[in-house]
C-alpha cells in the first residue's frame, strides 16, 4: 500500500487519521477525551511548527493507517502555549461536562518528568484499521518514521506502552526496539521502549 509524508496541513486525510486514532486508541489515550477538533488541530500545528513527521497509509484514496514521530517531545504542548485561546473552547468545554479530566490532564502536562528518559523524539501513535492488522503494515510504518528521523539526523527515538498489553510490548520488541524504562501515569504502568537507527545502520552493514 502506497505511504506518503503529509506536510500539507490541508489534507483531508489528516482528520481521518485523527478518527482512527480516536477510534482504535482512546480506550488508553486521554488526549482523545477532548474529541476530533482538538486531535486535528494539533495534528496540523504540529506539523505547521515542523516537529512532527506524520505518514500516512492511503488505499482507495483515504488513510488505512498512520504513524505519528514527534521530533521533540519538550515541544509537544507548544502548539497549546503559542495559542491559548484557539484550544482553550476545545479543552474548557470538555472539562465543564467530565471535571474529572482535570487530574489527568495535569498529570499529562508533566508526564515527561515521569521518565528520565532523555531522548527527545518520539512515535506519538501508530493505527492501522482493522482490515489491515497482523499483515505487517504496522511494521512497513515503523521502518519508514525510522527512516524519516535519520534524514532529520534523529538517530533515536522511544515509543511509551502500557505494561499489560502483551502484543504491543511484542510488536515494538519484534521491530528492533529494546526496553529503556517504565513510570506510572494514570495509575498505569507504562514501558519505554528505544529504537537506535545506528544500531539499524551496523546490522545492515554487518
Amino acid at each position: 500500500m502506497p505511504l506518503y509524508i503529509c506536510n500539507d496541513i490541508n489534507d483531508p486525510n489528516i482528520d481521518k487519521a485523527v478518527l482512527l486514532h480516536i477510534e482504535h486508541l482512546s480506550y488508553r489515550s486521554f488526549i482523545t477525551s477532548f474529541g476530533p477538533r482538538l486531535l486535528s488541530a494539533l495534528y496540523r500545528d504540529w506539523i505547521r511548527l515542523d516537529n512532527a513527521i506524520l505518514i500516512i497509509s492511503e488505499e482507495h484514496g483515504s488513510a488505512n493507517g498512520f504513524v505519528l514521530g514527534i521530533k521533540n517531545k519538550d515541544l509537544l504542548f507548544n502548539p497549546i502555549k503559542l495559542n491559548p485561546l484557539k484550544y482553550a473552547k476545545y479543552i474548557f468545554s470538555t472539562l465543564c461536562r467530565k471535571p474529572l479530566l482535570l487530574k489527568k490532564m495535569f498529570e499529562t502536562l508533566f508526564y515527561k518528568s515521569k521518565s528520565k528518559n532523555a531522548v527527545k523524539a518520539e512515535l506519538l501513535v501508530i493505527v492501522t484499521d482493522s482490515n489491515n492488522r497482523s499483515g505487517g503494515l504496522g511494521s512497513t510504518l515503523v521502518n519508514r518514521l525510522s527512516e524519516e528521523f535519520q534524514k532529520n539526523r534523529i538517530n533515536e527515538y522511544v515509543v511509551t506502552v502500557h505494561a499489560e498489553m502483551k502484543k504491543s510490548n511484542n510488536f515494538y520488541i519484534k521491530n528492533k526496539m529494546t526496553y529503556s524504562d517504565s513510570f506510572i501515569l494514570y495509575g498505569t504502568k507504562w514501558n519505554i521502549y528505544k529504537k537506535s537507527n545506528n544500531q539499524n545502520e551496523e546490522n545492515t552493514l554487518g
